[in-house]
């Protein structure tokens, strides 16, 4: 399949971005994928927010793009993925705080499948029509998720995988205080690096395990 490995960070995240970026890269070239990382950002939009333009702006050279955010290091180069015809334009795991880490559960939108489906665009502008988000803490996952809640055909083009399919966190993730339910373990496909401390050192620490 035509799948682009799709990933970026500005220059405030620069020193953790290039530890996590070889991995990434390294997937998709074990697989076949194209591979593009993006370092350049408008000035008065948050690299989270223009994460939606981006996927806009690339979704019809390729059958599915695979985002992966510049803090997550790729632990388990298995290729896994695959298109089962279902409609779906989003598949994306269950945030890592979820209660249940259910299908019901909303998505993070740190590491997600984005597949060119007929109706991609439509699903795109209107997560990008939340712009009232652009400025908010979680951008274009607060977006996406306000989507979800009020428009029922949004969310049926939406399926939610557990948390360490594609959004595994380190133990020690605790931005609300609250430990994951199900944190990264050894043959995940990938770590996210969010909600710790000392990420530099727990970058190095991944990358090398995965040999990068």
């Amino acid at each position: 399949m035509d799948i682009l490995v799709l990933t970026g960070y500005d220059d405030n995240m620069q020193e953790l971005g290039d530890i996590c970026l070889p991995s990434k890269r390294a997937y998709a070239e074990r697989h076949g994928y194209d591979f593009e990382c993006v370092r350049e950002y408008p000035k008065d939009v948050h690299p989270s927010w223009h994460k939606l333009q981006l996927l806009k702006e690339r979704i019809d050279k390729y059958e599915a793009i695979l985002w992966l955010d510049g803090d997550s290091i790729v632990t388990n180069k298995k290729k896994f993925f695959t298109d089962d015809g279902d409609g779906c334009i989003l598949t994306a795991s269950a945030d890592w705080c979820s209660d249940t880490d259910g299908p019901d559960e909303m998505p993070s939108m740190g590491n997600f499948f984005l597949d060119n489906a007929p109706e991609t665009h439509r699903w795109l502008d209107m997560a990008m029509a939340m712009d009232r988000f652009r400025n908010r803490p979680m951008w274009e996952q607060d977006a996406v998720q306000r989507c979800m809640v009020e428009d029922e055909w949004f969310r049926s083009k939406v399926t939610v995988l557990p948390s360490r399919m594609l959004n595994a966190v380190h133990p020690t993730c605790r931005p609300h205080g609250t430990p994951p339910g199900a944190p990264w373990q050894p043959g995940d496909f990938l770590i996210h690096l969010t909600g710790v401390e000392n990420r530099i050192e727990l970058a190095k620490e991944f990358a090398a395990l995965a040999g990068c």
